[in-house]
């Protein structure tokens, strides 16, 4: 018996449009399979090198 609740999973991406588009490929994909999967956006700040 397959299990038909739908299933989630939660896309990690930085704001940046390159970002936001490369994820929303994967998103499509998983949407297809019958994954329900949101985008969260994060900002991300650079390293120091002191």
């Amino acid at each position: 018996m397959e299990d038909q609740r739908m299933r989630t999973i939660r896309i990690g991406s930085r704001e940046s449009r390159l970002a936001v588009v490369q994820s929303e490929l994967v998103q499509s994909y998983l949407q297809e399979q019958g994954i329900d999967a949101p985008i969260i956006t994060m900002k991300t700040t650079g390293r120091s090198t002191s």
